[in-house]
């Protein structure tokens, strides 16, 4: 997997991220796009780092679209979406619907929390904290 400032990988037209399949480089979907903030270098986005997370792919970056969603800073493939990862109700923003459940899945440091709170664990740990709070604020788009 590589992100980063880029729209080809190898011969292949790819739009910020892309992988390697054994023996040529492949877009990864319709990549991301737009830049998060109007002082942001590189215009047009970028992604800065990617990780796996329970099955999924997370990229962080400077970008307003992951796909055909609009998803700042944020995007995850692998669950048949590239909505921000802590839009858990996948209406690709993250806003006071998935907040309301928020709440309840604070469980604080080291305390596990219930499997219905996945989409709220942002850190990669069993528990929902203030650490998951704060990636939930970063991609909330309002509404």
């Amino acid at each position: 997997m590589a992100g980063g400032y880029f729209t080809m990988a190898g011969a292949v037209g790819a739009n910020r991220i892309a992988y390697w399949d054994g023996a040529s480089w492949q877009a990864f979907g319709l990549g991301i796009s737009g830049s998060a903030c109007s002082s942001c270098w590189p215009a047009g986005g970028s992604i800065y780092d990617t990780a796996p997370f329970n099955g999924q792919l997370i990229a962080a970056g400077s970008f307003t679209t992951a796909g055909t969603g609009v998803s700042s800073y944020l995007a995850r493939w692998g669950c048949g979406t590239t909505n921000p990862p802590s839009d858990c109700n996948d209406n690709a923003q993250v806003n006071l619907q998935d907040y309301t459940g928020f709440p309840n899945c604070l469980s604080g440091p080291l305390l596990p929390s219930e499997d219905a709170c996945g989409c709220y664990r942002l850190d990669g740990d069993a528990d929902v904290d203030l650490r998951d709070f704060m990636g939930f604020a970063n991609g909330f788009t309002g509404g």
